[in-house]
């Protein structure tokens, strides 16, 4: 039995605890929280964390095969930008791709991360989340913008998706974003979620330019298609944003995962929300700065009563994988917002999008999700500071 005190117990299913204790067995899970004014508070044999005990971090998204990838791509070009200077450096040999990936699964788990939700093209990464401490919910990420490719990119999907699942890997097929996939593939795709209870995420409004080619079927994202030889003539204007189009085709209460949210609006959550009760809208704010210099609209998001989630992206588009990092981030810049609301967002509600809530994201009695010191945590004003780090222990 371990016992573990800090300046400020956060277990996220109940208010903040000054110099609270947690009792939690060798398996890591929660058998008691203990206040400072209960009988049974006694220090002894107690280890002391300075600053605040989390739950362990869920990370919404992040992108594996993509880490070695650091300090590769330019900041600050915009999405089409970012993507062609990505694609142009993406090859790199197997040992490259493989030790970058496994340090940078390592620095997930040593930053607080004890579950992770990895977008995978590919099954480079399906060995190493074997191995892994972490719990990972692999997205298989499937494209096609033309009709003709959307039965053979499917099919593919449902291949990997067999693969990983042999491995006893928890996974589900998901579109990379509207503009890349067509109507008749993401319709398969939804389908398949639908039928396997299972979380869909995408890629959501990154750039004006996706608004531009939906409402018109013109802009930047059109002529980047044009230079990287991309067809896009199956695709036809809406008339309407990318989140009106999205809307119409997921089903009611259909679960899904909306990651960026950088450029969308009042009305682009209002339909998502008329469709289902069941969407997460994940911030990524460090990648949205990297990329566009920019920041979602979270006030908006939270008049919306948005269910928030947080991931970190790839390390194309950020220096790191740290979860606290990008909490800092938001913090920085929507200093009104407590720490123990973007706490909740990064561990029990990440928990809850992927379905992991039951063990994970709370300090409930019974779970084991992973325990998390912020240190150098101003626990009196409950900030974040910015020397203030995050550890697993």
């Amino acid at each position: 039995m371990r016992l573990l005190y800090s300046d400020i117990l956060i277990p996220l299913d109940q208010a903040p605890i000054q110099m609270g204790m947690l009792v939690v067995s060798e398996s890591g899970k929660i058998e008691e929280i203990v206040s400072p004014n209960s009988e049974n508070y006694s220090l002894e044999n107690a280890q002391y964390y300075a600053g605040a005990l989390i739950p362990g971090f869920v990370n919404a998204h992040c992108h594996l095969e993509l880490s070695h990838l650091k300090n590769k791509v330019s900041r600050h070009t915009q999405l089409d930008g970012f993507v062609e200077e990505l694609m142009s450096v993406r090859s790199a040999s197997q040992e490259e791709i493989s030790s970058s990936m496994k340090a940078a699964e390592e620095e997930l788990f040593t930053k607080g991360c004890v579950a992770v939700g990895d977008i995978s093209n590919g099954s480079a990464s399906f060995q190493i989340k074997q191995g892994s401490k972490i719990q990972f919910h692999t997205f298989i990420e499937r494209f096609g913008l033309s009709a003709d490719v959307a039965s053979r990119s499917f099919e593919s999907g449902i291949s990997l998706l067999n693969s990983l699942q042999e491995l006893n890997l928890n996974g589900s097929l998901s579109p990379h974003a509207p503009y890349s996939v067509s109507d008749k593939l993401i319709d398969m795709i939804i389908e398949h979620c639908l039928d396997n209870h299972s979380i869909m995420t995408i890629h959501h409004q990154e750039s004006h330019s996706e608004n531009d080619l939906f409402q018109s079927g013109q802009g930047p994202m059109l002529e980047r298609f044009q230079r990287m030889g991309i067809s896009a003539s199956g695709f036809n204007a809406k008339g309407k944003s990318s989140a009106s189009w999205l809307a119409d085709r997921i089903h009611t209460n259909q679960k899904i995962m909306l990651v960026h949210n950088t450029f969308s609006n009042r009305e682009d959550v209002q339909a998502i929300h008329v469709k289902t009760k069941n969407a997460y809208f994940c911030l990524c704010p460090k990648a949205n700065l990297y990329i566009s210099n920019a920041l979602p609209n979270l006030n908006m998001l939270l008049e919306e009563e948005c269910e928030l989630i947080i991931g970190t992206d790839s390390l194309a588009s950020n220096d790191s994988l740290d979860m606290l990092d990008e909490l800092r981030t938001i913090q920085n810049a929507f200093p009104s917002i407590s720490s123990p609301d973007l706490f909740r967002w990064a561990c029990l509600n990440g928990a809850k999008a992927m379905g992991m809530e039951n063990n994970l994201g709370s300090f409930s009695i019974g779970k084991t999700p992973g325990i998390v010191n912020i240190s150098n945590f101003n626990a009196k004003e409950m900030l974040i500071l910015p020397e203030s780090e995050a550890r697993i222990v």
